[in-house]
């Protein structure tokens, strides 16, 4: 039995990841406010919910002091908002919204570092625009990059980890649902966001990326750590290389 923290398991993702988790392990799952996710969740005997708020230190000490020893973390913090050309944000949401997306999630893992077992594992959730330039979506899109570069200096420094970033794909959230309305300048992501919010969730919507990082996470730490791979990734077939799932110049 592994000790499991899902921080933002109020989230769609989060909920998925805590469900996918609690029959064979102890969970802490955390949530900023209560929903019908994380009561989903709160009644299961293996289960602990937290309350967590990466926006306020006084809420993130507070956590770190309750936290024990821990052997898997999963952060499924996002934030969309602010949506459109970067010169017409508001650069406070904007900077706030990079902060979220990125620097308050390794806060917290730098916070509670000194409770993980040996062989602990982080997995942060990263995004297409990692991948390729998205536009309206630089604040989101900038904080997951940082988690990307983060995932592999963390894992240099400590190489019996597994630090990693996970994309996965245009799964439904309900954060389809808060963007759809913000999207004034891109026809095709609104297009595309529609169709998927219309959809709504499938019974199995989150089966085949937690299934990947389930490959993932069993294998050693110098293959995955420090790397970023994605729902569209042939898990069972990652190849060895210093430089592969990596940020670098193609020249």
């Amino acid at each position: 039995m592994k000790n499991i923290l899902v921080v933002s398991a109020s989230s769609d993702i989060g909920c998925a990841v805590v469900k996918n988790y609690y029959k064979d392990n102890f969970i802490t799952a955390t949530y900023r406010s209560k929903n019908d996710n994380i009561l989903s969740v709160a009644e299961n005997e293996n289960t602990r919910i937290a309350y967590l708020d990466l926006e306020y230190d006084y809420s993130i000490e507070k956590f770190s002091e309750t936290m024990g020893e821990w052997d898997l973390c999963f952060c499924c913090v996002g934030e969309p908002l602010p949506i459109g050309p970067f010169f017409d944000t508001d650069f406070s949401e904007w900077q706030k919204s990079v902060a979220v997306n990125s620097i308050l999630q390794l806060k917290l893992i730098h916070k509670i570092k000194d409770r993980a077992s040996k062989d602990a594992s982080v997995v942060f959730f990263g995004s297409g625009g990692t991948n390729k330039s998205i536009k309206d979506f630089s604040a989101y899109t900038i904080g997951k990059t940082i988690l990307c570069k983060a995932a592999e200096l963390i894992a240099e420094e400590n190489p019996s980890m597994r630090v990693f970033v996970f994309g996965p794909g245009w799964v439904y959230s309900k954060m389809h649902e808060r963007i759809y309305n913000k999207l004034t300048h891109s026809k095709e992501w609104k297009d595309k966001t529609k169709e998927i919010v219309e959809r709504g969730m499938s019974q199995n919507e989150y089966g085949d990326l937690l299934s990947k990082i389930d490959t993932i996470l069993n294998l050693p730490p110098e293959l995955v750590s420090g790397k970023n791979f994605c729902i569209t990734d042939d898990v069972d077939e990652i190849q060895a290389g210093k430089d592969l799932y990596k940020f670098r110049r193609l020249t």
